[in-house]
């Protein structure tokens, strides 16, 4: 049984690759590398096989394209494969994101475009990959925010799940409190603002994620503690909105901020990550959906301590998919990294009842500070 791999960045100076070993489910540090000295904080990591991305969220943004296919196409990297793939010579793209601390990357369904979400300077980028159709535009969403809002894109997505050809890029806007839908052009990329949803004021989205029937996703709500269930079709509309906080908390001013929400392999139970300044009670939470995509609300939430403090960046894997040709193996594992205990802990979800299981855990060097997990 071959082990798992996790692909670690953080707001500290360097990359890891993690193993998971199986069936003894022991997680270690197999390596930890470097990023160059005018590249600090690769907060987060997005894979374009056989293409690394990741950022360097500071003032000076940075996006850094490694051709990393020495790791992306071993079914079993070791270090040696780590350090060639984010090594000098791998480098294939280093751009400016056109923007203040860039803080998420994604690439569109046809890997031929980068979208990169520039935190505290307000835009978005859309760079082609393509090197036959070079474009590089940017979306000032400060100049569409209006007075006296300082517009915080987090995240620019395609909905795997729409129509390829409507091109529609979700962008939440923490600092707006805006969900916006735009739109690009496949032949000069030029981005255009179709739509957006207003958000409750104050409740700073900053994730979504998106249900197999295409018309329905869900936003966290960062500076609230909730989630919201949106659809998408025929116009955006908040359906429902629902508490991220612990039943400890409910009713407090509770500094707790979500950070992560994914959709478990099945589309019947949705998590979110919650990180508390104060307790450091971290968790993450989840609920049960029906399979009309709402909340089922006839199931009560739970919540499972993620093991660390500032509970960030979260992923799941279903090991059917990653495990050997012949295996009977149907799991699903859920990476979250704990930004200020430098550690990464993975769980296991029962696929029957959504529960979270605890498997193992690692800690990361002082001062890597976690906030993206990626399984590869």
């Amino acid at each position: 049984m071959r082990p798992l791999h996790l692909l670690v960045g953080g707001n500290g100076r360097a990359l890891a690759l993690l193993e998971l070993a199986r069936p003894a489910n022991s997680l270690k540090v197999l390596a930890s590398v470097p990023v160059p000295d005018d590249a600090p904080a690769p907060s987060w990591i997005h894979l374009a096989p056989p293409f690394l991305i990741c950022n360097s969220e500071i003032v000076d943004g940075r996006i850094r394209v490694y051709d990393a296919a020495a790791l992306l196409e071993n079914p079993s990297p070791d270090a040696d494969a780590f350090v060639r793939s984010t090594a000098p010579a791998a480098l294939r793209l280093d751009i400016l994101s056109r923007g203040a601390h860039p803080c998420y990357m994604q690439s569109s369904l046809d890997a031929s475009v980068l979208f990169a979400a520039n935190y505290t300077g307000g835009t978005v980028l859309f760079y082609s990959l393509n090197p036959e159709r070079p474009f590089n535009h940017i979306i000032d969403f400060n100049a569409l925010a209006g007075e006296g809002i300082d517009s915080h894109p987090h995240m620019a997505i395609m909905n795997p799940f729409e129509v390829r050809s409507s091109g529609h890029v979700y962008i939440p806007d923490l600092g707006a409190d805006r969900l916006y839908v735009a739109t690009f052009d496949s032949q000069t990329g030029t981005p255009v603002v179709k739509t957006s949803l207003q958000l409750p004021k104050g409740s700073g989205p900053r994730h979504i994620c998106f249900h197999p029937n295409g018309t329905h996703a869900y936003v966290n709500l960062e500076l609230s503690s909730e989630m919201a269930v949106i659809t998408l079709y025929p116009e955006l509309a908040i359906l429902s909105t629902h508490t991220l906080l612990t039943p400890e908390l409910a009713g407090q001013i509770p500094r707790m901020q979500s950070a992560a929400i994914a959709l478990s392999g099945d589309a019947r139970f949705i998590y979110a990550s919650n990180r508390h300044a104060v307790s450091r009670n971290d968790t993450i939470v989840r609920y049960a959906l029906a399979p009309t995509g709402l909340v089922d609300t006839n199931v009560s939430p739970e919540w499972t301590h993620t093991r660390g403090a500032v509970a960030r960046g979260m992923d799941l894997l279903s090991v059917s998919q990653g495990s050997d040709a012949d295996s009977k193996e149907d799991r699903e594992l859920i990476a979250v990294g704990n930004q200020e205990s430098d550690s990464v802990v993975v769980f296991e979800r029962n696929t029957r009842d959504g529960t979270l299981e605890f498997v193992s855990d690692v800690s990361l060097p002082v001062d890597f500070k976690p906030t993206c997990v990626v399984w590869m």
